[in-house]
């Protein structure tokens, strides 16, 4: 059922791939709507901003959970040609079911700033690499900040295939002060289906602390509106585990 979803409400859609550039030759290439994160930076002297909602859905029964994000966003700064600093916040919606009944909590979740280095870009080469860690700050509202600190740390690669064709993939580990580590992978399949249309196919998941390989999909699609405007629209699922989720989103670069 959660297959046939992502397979109706999408097919074949790129990730982070430049599907424009405006007079000045800015490309926006984006860290949203996958999971997989992009190896290129935001052009310095640049700010990119990426915002966006994501209803998700866990578990089943008396124990289903629903998330709502609205927004969710994430700013990115060009600092340099290697670097660009990083910071999201969001604010959140969660409901647990109790028998019969939800209970709904509100507020802001926890924020994270870090940076984004890119450790290899090179004329001529079709490899991109760059290194993305994030500081998770216990910072939210009562109820809905999980109350820990955390470190978010991941190492991103693309290879360019073809002209319309890409393939990215992310690596890392996350480590959290009250529930430990867990390692992360994500591979995502781009294409450019014309001048303003993408789409991406995404396998994604984790390896927790307690040696449960946990395995999601999804895939969405992307359109440029302008230049420096990017539209994205997504969705997801667990295929060993219950989730499912749905997520839009809108980004954005300006010059600082």
């Amino acid at each position: 059922m959660r297959i046939k979803l992502l397979l109706t409400f999408f097919s074949f859609i790129s990730i982070n791939i430049a599907l424009g550039q405006n007079g000045s030759g800015i490309e926006i290439i984006t860290d949203r709507p996958d999971q997989t994160e992009s190896a290129r930076i935001v052009n310095f002297g640049r700010l990119q901003i990426e915002s966006g909602l994501i209803m998700e859905w866990l578990g089943g029964g008396t124990e289903s959970e629903r998330h709502l994000g609205v927004p969710q966003t994430l700013f990115r700064m060009g600092v340099s040609n290697y670097i660009e600093l990083r910071g999201s916040i969001s604010a959140d919606g969660i409901f647990n079911r109790y028998g019969d009944g939800w209970k709904s909590k509100y507020g802001i979740g926890d924020a994270e700033i870090g940076a984004k280095i890119q450790l290899f870009k090179k004329e001529g080469s079709l490899t991109e690499v760059a290194f993305i860690s994030h500081i998770l700050m216990p910072s939210g509202s009562k109820g809905i900040s999980s109350g820990e600190w955390g470190t978010i740390n991941k190492l991103a690669v693309s290879h360019e295939l073809t002209n319309s064709l890409n393939i990215g993939y992310n690596i890392g580990y996350d480590w959290f002060s009250k529930s430990g580590g867990e390692f992360i992978y994500s591979a995502a399949l781009g294409v450019v289906l014309s001048e303003r249309l993408g789409a991406y196919a995404e396998i994604y998941g984790s390896v927790t602390n307690t040696k449960v390989l946990q395995i999601n999909a999804n895939s969405g699609l992307t359109y440029l509106v302008k230049e420096n405007i990017q539209l994205d629209i997504s969705a997801g699922s667990g295929l060993n585990n219950k989730m499912v989720y749905i997520s839009a989103g809108i980004s954005y670069n300006i010059p600082l």
